[in-house]
């Protein structure tokens, strides 16, 4: 496998365990931080919200100067960050705080296109490959993210001082891996191919279900893990166990990766969406049975696997309504909205719990699921009749 491969892959390790600190860790600093309990979600939307405005500029960027210096930037900012969240913490600014996210969301952001140049350096029959082992990046950061800060969240005078700090380390790490990256150039765009418009493209029924399951994957997922620290705290579990149970998420978001591209494969993209859409909807039932340890933990890991499925069959049935000449604004469109939803449910998340609890947040997201299970059951039998019509008509 290509050396650069590997390099993104233990830089998306470290960009992932980075994440997975912030999400475990920053609804309970801004609860001390913030002046206010509803603005605890605050600096985790701010990280999302500037993941997802660097996009656009980062985009230019890549087609003037390539992606490698990029990376070395954006690890850079995210070194930076996490130095400015430890001073946050220590000095105790919520001001500072939220330039610290801010910071580590342009590292996101940008780090979001590692699994776009692991393709671009490898032949096709070994892009499948790259994808696998960039994921198996992912699978370590849900390792090593929950442990880091619940080891570390008590070192120092501070909580999660001495954890800004290792993160800061690691994002340097980051900066070296991009140094020693061999990005391939991009190909240049003939503008004399043909291109339907994003009206045109989004009109198709498949790519409307597609992206509307792609929205609903990120809006239940990001709400509810963003939410689930501050519901586990308001129950009286400790961090310890708050940081258990993203660490398993975390890896259930992951871990299916290595057969959900199979069973797009086996049983079809719509199929898989239904699915995922099921498992989404008992995620929300398990909130039912009570605020143990146990429950909080089978919801967010049926919430990942959740994700997951819908993750990779909407990315597979989007691929399939576009030509290779309108893959950057479908990506574009794809992952700009997506990102808009992450933001929006991290910004509501604290405030939806706050005036509906953890029980009823879970059920308001009922409806968004069950509206991609019968759009997906819908498209799942108008294509079986196609077929039947067309196997007829052979």
């Amino acid at each position: 496998m290509n050396r650069t491969v590997w390099l993104l892959s233990l830089s998306q390790a470290c960009l992932v365990t980075t994440l997975s600190v912030a999400v475990t860790a920053f609804p309970l600093i801004s609860v001390s931080l913030a002046p206010h309990g509803g603005l605890a979600s605050i600096p985790l939307a701010l990280m999302f919200l500037l993941s997802m405005l660097v996009m656009f500029p980062a985009a230019r960027i890549v087609v003037l100067h390539g992606r490698r210096p990029l990376f070395i930037g954006s690890a850079a900012l995210g070194a930076l960050g996490c130095l400015l969240g430890a001073s946050a913490v220590h000095l105790h600014q919520y001001g500072l705080f939220l330039l610290a996210a801010a910071l580590l969301g342009v590292y996101n952001g940008i780090g979001q296109a590692y699994r776009f140049a692991a393709l671009e350096v490898v032949a096709p029959m070994q892009q499948g490959q790259a994808i696998s082992l960039t994921l198996a990046g992912g699978i370590l950061a849900a390792i090593a993210g929950p442990n880091l800060a619940r080891t570390t969240r008590d070192l120092g005078g501070d909580p999660f001082v001495v954890t800004f700090l290792v993160l800061a380390v690691l994002a340097v790490c980051s900066v070296g891996l991009a140094m020693a990256m061999r990005c391939a150039a991009l190909p240049p765009v003939d503008a004399a191919l043909p291109r339907r418009s994003l009206r045109t493209l989004m009109a198709q029924s498949g790519a409307r279900v597609a992206l509307g399951a792609a929205l609903v994957a990120w809006t239940v997922m990001t709400l509810l893990m963003t939410a689930t620290p501050m519901a586990m705290t308001a129950h009286g579990h400790s961090f310890s166990h708050t940081a258990m149970t993203m660490q398993w998420h975390m890896l259930a978001m992951f871990l299916p990766s290595l057969v959900s591209g199979r069973g797009v494969r086996r049983f079809g993209a719509v199929p898989m969406l239904a699915a995922g859409a099921v498992v989404g909807l008992a995620c929300l039932a398990v909130s039912h049975l009570g605020e143990s340890l146990l429950v909080f933990q089978a919801g967010l890991v049926l919430l990942g696997i959740a994700w997951n499925f819908l993750y990779v069959a909407s990315t597979a049935l989007l691929s399939a309504s576009h030509q290779p000449e309108e893959k950057v604004a479908v990506q574009g469109l794809n992952d700009g909205l997506s990102m808009g939803c992450v933001t929006a449910a991290a910004f509501t998340s604290s405030l939806l719990l706050a005036a509906v609890g953890w029980v009823g947040s879970n059920q308001l997201m009922a409806l968004p699921l069950v509206a991609v299970l019968v759009a997906s059951v819908w498209l799942w039998q108008r294509d079986l009749a196609r077929a039947r019509l067309e196997a007829l008509a052979g």
